[in-house]
């Protein structure tokens, strides 16, 4: 049973709006993009382009724009477990505990650091492409 408040909110939970397919292609995308945006921050560090460090803030911003009416832009499983079992709404759960690690993943896979050698962790990081 569901616990309501006021006549629209569920505690937080994120349900979606639209079909499940829209919902997991959305999930999955922005999650992709957020990882995305943090390897770049982390990879290429904040050196002379201080912008990238806008790059995590910008991606939820556009995505709880984007998406977030129709999927709730929860980009992380966590956000969505803890008000669901709150409000005990797990209607469609699945979907944002499977689309939004396979976004993840899929980043993970494909990263390829540039600015330091898996071999060689030394100090200090090394600025490319200014």
């Amino acid at each position: 049973m569901a616990v309501s408040i006021g006549t629209e909110a569920l505690l937080g939970s994120t349900l979606p709006s639209t079909n499940l397919f829209t919902v997991f292609l959305g999930e999955a995308a922005f999650t992709a993009a957020l990882v995305a945006a943090v390897f770049v921050l982390a990879d290429r560090g904040e050196g002379n382009f201080r912008w990238r460090l806008t790059l995590p803030a910008l991606v939820v911003g556009i995505s709880t724009y984007v998406i977030g009416p129709l999927t709730g832009s929860s980009l992380n499983p966590a956000r969505t477990i803890a008000p669901a079992v709150l409000s005990g709404s797990f209607a469609d759960l699945w979907v944002y505990l499977v689309a939004v690690p396979i976004g993840a993943i899929a980043v993970a896979l494909v990263w390829r650091p540039r600015s330091v050698d898996r071999q060689d962790r030394g100090p200090g990081r090394l600025e490319v492409d200014r």
